[in-house]
């Protein structure tokens, strides 16, 4: 009966494995910018690629691997969706309500001799509280370009970062400087290739081109 279906239920989402404190990322792109929507950055943010499903002020629908850890946040701020271009924009959210928050995100994201790193688990953004995102210039996105090799920059796409195939952190640097920093979620990117993800096929063949070509 009714009561053996909620007994099921509550096991089977017993059964979901708890947010890992970090995820197994690949550094791919990295490079120093500098640019007015940056400036006074003094705190590390994580920079999301946002289209107007996410903008939808009755139920934000977040994309991909960010269902869930972002399932929690509230609509964007007015001053975002009133700004947000037709064709999808960048928001930063702020990764660090410390300088010591920030100083353990840096060294997090230093990476091994293979490029590996250990990025903040999505599941940041709802453990400091859903710090309210701002909008950035999408000039930002060239810059991010700009920090890659030009084999990987062909296939570098908007729906990867606003999927979560690919995150890009914001740390400060010296004199105004920021370090953006691209990695490819190692998890993420394997739902997406594996077609767990629901991806198309353009989607899966664009992300392992991307990956060869980062390889």
């Amino acid at each position: 009966g009714g009561r053996s279906r909620g007994a099921f239920r509550a096991a089977a989402s017993a059964m979901k494995p708890p947010p890992r404190a970090s995820e197994a990322s690949l550094l791919v792109g990295d490079v120093l910018v500098r640019h007015p929507d940056l400036a006074g950055l003094d705190a590390a943010a994580e920079l999301f690629a946002t289209d107007l499903p996410e903008a939808d002020l009755a139920g934000p629908s977040w994309a991909g691997a960010w269902r869930e850890p972002l399932g929690g946040a509230p609509a964007l701020p007015q001053a975002v969706r009133g700004d947000l271009p037709d064709e999808g924009g960048f928001v930063l959210r702020p990764l660090a309500s410390s300088p010591a928050d920030t100083a353990a995100v840096q060294e997090a994201l230093k990476c091994d001799a293979f490029r590996r790193v250990q990025a903040p688990s999505r599941w940041i953004h709802a453990n400091l509280g859903f710090p309210e995102p701002t909008l950035v210039s999408n000039e930002l996105f060239s810059e991010v370009r700009y920090g890659m090799a030009p084999s990987m920059v062909r296939w570098l796409d908007f729906d990867d970062i606003r999927e979560g195939a690919l995150r890009i952190f914001a740390l400060p640097d010296f004199e105004g400087d920021v370090r953006l920093l691209t990695v490819v979620d190692e998890a993420a990117a394997a739902a997406v290739i594996s077609d767990a993800a629901g991806a198309t096929g353009v989607q899966r063949k664009r992300l392992l081109q991307f990956l060869h070509a980062a390889a």
